[in-house]
This record gives C-alpha cells, sequence and structure tokens, in this order.
C-alpha cells in the first residue's frame, strides 16, 4: 500500500512540477527574454516549487518501501536487484553534483524495473 500511495504521490507531484516548469519557460521567451522576465520567472519557480518537493518524496518514499521490500524478499523481484533502485543509485550520484542527478537516478531505476520484471 505504501509503494501504491507514494506512486500516486510522485506522479500526481511530478506531473504538476513538470507543467509548472514548462509554463515558466513559456512565460519567459513571451516576455521578451529580459532581466525582469527572468525575475518574474524566478519568482513563479519559487512560489510553485512545493511541487517539486511532494515529486522527491514521493520518490524516496517509493525507493524506500521497494528496497525493503526487495531485500527482505517480499517482491518476486531477486535480492541484487535492490542496486537499481533510487536509493542506492541517488547516494552514488548526488556526490558528483550531476546536473539532475535526482531525475538520472529515477532513469536507472525504472528502466531496471522494467528489464527486470
Amino acid at each position: 500500500m505504501i509503494i501504491l500511495i507514494s506512486i500516486g504521490v510522485f506522479l500526481s507531484f511530478g506531473t504538476a512540477h513538470h507543467v509548472f516548469c514548462g509554463v515558466a519557460e513559456w512565460f519567459y521567451v513571451r516576455m521578451g527574454m529580459t532581466e525582469d522576465a527572468r525575475k518574474a520567472v524566478v519568482k513563479f519557480f519559487k512560489d510553485t516549487s512545493v511541487t517539486m518537493l511532494g515529486c522527491y518524496i514521493g520518490l524516496i518514499a517509493l525507493g524506500v518501501a521497494l528496497f525493503v521490500a526487495v531485500v527482505t524478499g517480499t517482491t518476486s523481484l531477486p535480492q541484487w536487484a535492490c542496486i537499481v533502485n533510487y536509493i542506492p543509485v541517488a547516494l552514488l550520484l548526488l556526490p558528483l553534483r550531476i546536473g539532475g542527478a535526482g531525475n538520472w537516478a529515477g532513469v536507472v531505476m525504472f528502466t531496471g524495473l522494467m528489464l527486470l520484471t
């Protein structure tokens, strides 16, 4: 049940966050890409950043719940599958300060799960 709820939180907040990011870029271009436009877009992005936080909270909750389920043998996935989980991949990438490290960790996890199932 935790996995289902965390997926719902991740998808709903993630969708909103990505829509807001696209809208922010569109606003910037439509406002002439001036310094005032940049300030307005940064303010808009900061005002809507709760959607990004909700997205990552859902993804981290999913990663932790899935990691525990795989390690304890609750799922049909082999225990070694925990290495393609969000948590270890994010812990590996975050110190490297790669842009979008959280997104890359999510890509690794979801691609790994797709290939394993």
